[in-house]
């Protein structure tokens, strides 16, 4: 049982270790894209991927995997078991079950010897001999002997190694810059690594640099992240500060303690609050109840439930007096006396002038020199010297644009400058913002558009809020649909029975019945022809015709004709899945297919997951290990392994999964694509489930 638990960690962390691969695999992954002259070249081979990694294709024949570049030239030989994804230019192969490396040129720098092997990052790359890890370079030397329970990706030149369930960091040279003593390390930032001894709730912290010294002996009970190069750390209760050289600024004798912004940094004694500086000095005492971290050089202190601002000096610029203050926006900040939400409102400055006298109900920020404010349920403007420039004689009021703001009357919405005089008459019931230059407005219950300076840009004529995506806006009228532009054209006139917002420079619209497409300019790209259509997606799109799918491109052209039974719409990523009379094929985004087969169970896996009823008491899952060939069927909590065949019956051309067990033919499931279930003999309808 011992034995089986160390196997079952070291598995577990092994797994991380290939999560922390991922980056390297994937940063030369690109999409193949095939040409005639290359696709023909790769017909001899039984079967090729899909992907370029490092300008290689990885390429299978009689068994054995090897790579062509995409000008169809045989770079690595095929005469490996596997080729894996490439890494920094190198790739995994393996022969007789061992594994080595072979470069993007085909010359293979590190032979088959190792049990396991994991793709390079930062020159160097993971191997096993045994149960043993280490690392080879990208010359292939084994740089760091294979010793190691478990060891992570290179990063900043150091890797996280296990060795009998202790943690160290090694180097490209394989020297053990921090020992393998710890019971947890992590990194820490500027080039510190975080060490602990004993376990989470009881252990020490201490820290290292990269280049293996002690910054800090592990006598802390934490150590939070750097601030300013300082750290916060905590021994028995109480708070100190260290730098990155590891020096203590001050000894852990605070109750409390805030990182440091601005140079300072809250401390707590004796229920007090006050403050220090990056040297440990006492720059305000410990006398506030409560204070704030320092923003824009100003931070909020407390006495006595009165609130008041204190600069990085210590001075208070503004005495604790207000019943709340708020930090600064462009070098004011709101003041309040009375409750949080009832109380009065106004402004001070950075030099703790008064600017405002706290007698507005509301007060918005400042924009563009004003801000709106609120008095006796009147809205108006302030400038920032305190001077009301707009009185409050309006029911509403937005922020200025554009030398003009958005202001309501008597129930209507109209617009005025700045000085107070009215540039668009009041007459709309609502305003709603779009964007910074562009407002929806409402009259009579219909929709128009204007800009922030007030010019009516299209008329109240439209029947529905309006929906403004990519410059263009979906609008209705008299029950069509069509779009306008940011000048108000129609550029896609009101005549469609539907139409849906631009996506990728496309729209879908409808038109008797049919689906088709419009571009930004408003041409019909795409007749309304098709009995469905979707939204673009990755420069495809499905369609459909006579309950057949099929597939148009950013270009227009049908590249899978509305023949098929399936289009795997949620996989489309410049290419497409097609299942159509018992072929599975791939697509691309010009029409080339890429490999075509009979349907297998992984298709339909692929595609639509695992079904169930909706009680979840009869389910077909699939089996994620050997999907292509076996399931488990779970009736009534009872499960049995079978073995599965996919069949196309032309007749009624439909697919059936076929199941059957060693002693006697399974039960026979017909496939239902459109509304993705499985319908058994008896009538009884599968579900796809998820998260079984």
């Amino acid at each position: 049982m011992k034995n089986l638990l160390v196997y079952i960690k070291v598995a577990i962390v092994a797994l991380l270790v290939t999560v922390a691969f991922v980056p390297a695999v994937a940063q030369n992954y690109e999409e193949l894209e095939l040409t005639p002259q290359l696709l023909s070249t790769l017909e001899k081979y039984d079967s090729f991927d899909e992907e370029v990694y490092d300008g290689l294709i990885i390429v299978k024949i009689n068994e054995k995997e090897g790579c062509v570049n995409t000008s169809g030239v045989e770079v690595v030989p095929c005469k490996y078991d596997m080729v894996y994804f490439f890494s920094e230019g190198k790739t995994v192969v393996s022969s007789n079950g061992k594994k080595g490396f072979v470069n993007n040129l085909g010359v293979e720098i590190v032979p088959c010897i190792y049990d396991d092997a994991i793709g390079f990052h930062e020159g160097m790359a993971s191997v096993r001999l045994s149960d043993k890890w280490g690392f080879v370079n990208a010359d292939g030397r084994l740089e760091v002997p294979c010793k190691y329970d478990v060891v992570w990706a290179f990063s900043e030149g150091i890797a996280l190694v296990l060795l009998d369930d202790k943690y160290g960091f090694v180097n490209t040279k394989g020297i053990e810059v921090v020992p393998c003593e710890f019971d947890n390390v992590q990194r820490f930032g500027n080039g510190l690594i975080e060490v602990r001894i004993g376990n989470y709730e009881n252990g020490k912290y201490g820290l290292y640099n990269t280049k293996g010294a002690e910054i800090a002996q592990c006598k802390y009970d934490e150590i939070e992240s750097l601030f300013e190069d300082i750290a916060r750390v905590k021994t028995i209760d109480k708070y100190g500060f260290i730098n990155f050289e590891g020096k203590e600024i001050t000894v852990c004798k605070y109750d409390d303690a805030y990182d440091f912004s601005d140079g300072m940094a809250g401390i707590k004694q004796n229920d007090k609050w006050g403050f220090i500086d990056v040297t440990g000095k006492e720059v305000v005492p410990c006398k506030y109840d409560k204070v704030y971290g320092f923003h824009d050089g100003f931070a909020q202190v407390v006495t006595n439930d009165k609130w008041g601002f204190i600069n990085t000096k210590g001075k208070e610029i503004v005495s604790p007096k207000y019943d709340y203050v708020s930090i600064f926006e462009n070098g004011m900040a709101h003041v309040m006396i009375g409750e949080r939400w009832t109380g009065k409102r106004g402004f001070v400055n950075t030099d703790g002038v008064e600017v405002v006298s706290c007698k507005y109900d509301d007060a918005q920020d400042f924009k563009n020199g004003l801000a709106v404010v609120r008095r006796d349920g009147k809205y108006g403007f302030i400038n920032t010297h305190g001077i009301e420039v707009i009185p409050c004689e309006y029911e509403d009021a937005q922020d200025f644009f554009n030398d003009c703001a958005a202001v309501k009357q008597n129930g209507k919405w109209g617009f005025i400058n700045t000085k107070n005089v009215v540039v668009k008459s009041f007459k709309y019931d609502d305003i709603y913002n779009i964007e910074d230059e562009l407002l929806m407005v409402e009259l009579n219950g219909k929709y128009g558009l204007v800009s922030t300076s007030g010019q009516e840009i299209a008329p109240c004529k439209y029947d529905e809020e309006l929906n403004h995506l990519s410059n263009l806006t979906l609008v209705k009228s008299n029950g069509k649909f069509g779009f306008l532009n940011n000048r108000g054209q129609e550029v896609v006139p009101c005549k469609y029975d539907y139409a849906e917002p631009f996506k990728e420079d496309f729209a879908v619209v409808k038109y008797n019945g049919k689906y088709g497409y419009v571009n930004t300019i408003g041409i019909e790209v795409v007749s309304c022809k098709y009995d469905y259509a979707e939204s673009f997606e990755f420069d495809l799109a499905r369609v459909k015709l006579n309950d057949k799918w099929g597939v148009i491109n950013s270009s227009c052209q049908e590249i899978v004709p509305c023949k098929s039974d399936v289009v795997d719409r949620y996989r489309i990523t410049h290419r497409v899945t097609v299942i159509s009379e018992g072929k599975c094929s791939r697509v691309d985004i010009n029409g080339i297919c890429y490999f075509s087969h009979d349907v297998t169970l992984d298709d339909i896996a692929w595609i639509f997951g695992s079904w169930g009823t909706k009680d979840k008491k009869h389910l077909l899952t699939i089996d994620s290990i050997n999907a292509i060939d076996q399931a488990t069927i779970v009736i009534n909590g009872k499960s049995s392994t079978l073995q599965v065949l996919m069949e196309y019956d032309k007749k009624v051309d439909k697919y059936f999964v076929a199941c059957y067990d060693s002693s006697k033919k399974g039960t026979k499931y017909q496939v239902d694509f459109d509304k993705e279930e499985l319908i058994t003999k008896s009538g009884t309808r599968l579900s796809r489930v998820i998260n079984n």
